[in-house]
């Protein structure tokens, strides 16, 4: 992001506002609002970072169980 005092008020209102919309935007995999947690985006998706880093259903099935 840019130096906050080398944005116009316009730039500041703009990012304001996408904000605002990313953060009431939900998650594509918990379902819950992004809020103020870290996101990443991926095609105007929002997910939380930590949702991408959950361990997959291939990751589970190759543990060996007794």
């Amino acid at each position: 992001m840019t130096n906050s005092a080398s944005m116009t008020w316009y730039q500041k209102h703009l990012y304001n506002e996408t904000q605002k919309v990313i953060a009431s935007t939900r998650c594509k995999i918990c379902r819950k609002p992004i809020g103020e947690n870290d996101y990443l985006s991926f095609e105007e998706r929002y997910f939380h970072a930590h949702c991408l880093k959950r361990p997959t259903l291939e990751q589970y099935s190759t543990v060996k169980r007794r």
